[in-house]
């Protein structure tokens, strides 16, 4: 992400900040509301994002957050993936502690990934 001109802060709207909450979301962090409008949940994960990297928190994306965010985002590679659901019982009520498995399938192949994030190598 490269800031336009501009910091990045709550209530804004525009491809930059759609371009943030992608980034964001690529890192982990969960964020409602539509794309392109920096609000409260993306307020909160900018803040935990700075939170957790021990910058400043004033939950606007500076140059300084932009390069943090940058940096995690780019040393990402290729071959990480963040899935993400919810694990549910036949009536629709979230299941506690599920175990759970990654494969991934392939044509012609199988490779067993890990289970719960752990991945076994």
């Amino acid at each position: 992400m490269i800031l336009q001109g501009r910091n990045l802060e709550l209530n804004m709207r525009g491809d930059d900040v759609s371009l943030l909450q992608d980034e964001l979301r690529q890192l982990g962090f969960i964020i409602d509301e539509s794309e392109a409008i920096f609000g409260s949940t993306t307020l909160l994960a900018v803040e935990n994002f700075q939170r957790q990297r021990d910058l400043r928190v004033n939950g606007a994306v500076d140059a300084i957050t932009a390069r943090a965010i940058n940096a995690e985002v780019d040393a990402l590679s290729d071959d990480q993936y963040l899935v993400k659901g919810t694990v549910v019982s036949v009536d629709g009520s979230p299941v506690v502690r599920a175990r759970v498995a990654l494969h991934e399938k392939k044509l012609r192949s199988e490779e067993f990934l890990g289970i719960n994030g752990v991945r076994l190598d």
